[in-house]
């Protein structure tokens, strides 16, 4: 399921293939570089109630070793309030187009530990 709906998703020009690395640790490896930037730039990825953090790796690093502790999201200004109540590493609202705070939708970027 999660390989059809991430080809689906993604729509790689070239091949991708999927490697289940530990208990919610993948790692994807493009064979085109512009697919791999363009995943990675459009991330995070939801799939079953889950978000997708996607960070590139280099090839010495085993995946298990890399710690994504950031994330920004694009919610409504209602949700982001909620949001930023609940945690303590509320780090940046980002007003895009005029819009932003004022409008209906904020970027909120959450740093974690």
């Amino acid at each position: 399921l999660l390989n059809s709906t991430i080809r689906a998703l993604w729509k790689p020009v070239h091949s991708l293939r999927i490697k289940d690395i530990e208990k919610n640790i993948f790692l994807f490896m493009f064979n085109n570089s512009d697919d791999r930037k363009r995943v990675i730039r459009s991330s995070p990825w939801l799939f079953d109630k889950s978000i997708f953090l996607m960070e590139a790796v280099d090839k010495e690093i085993h995946p298990t070793k890399i710690r994504i502790n950031k994330v920004s999201l694009w919610v409504s200004k209602e949700v982001g309030e909620v949001i930023g109540q609940g945690i303590d590493g509320f780090e940046e609202v980002m007003r895009v187009n005029g819009r932003g705070i004022d409008g209906q939708y904020v970027l909120i970027r959450v740093l974690w530990m």
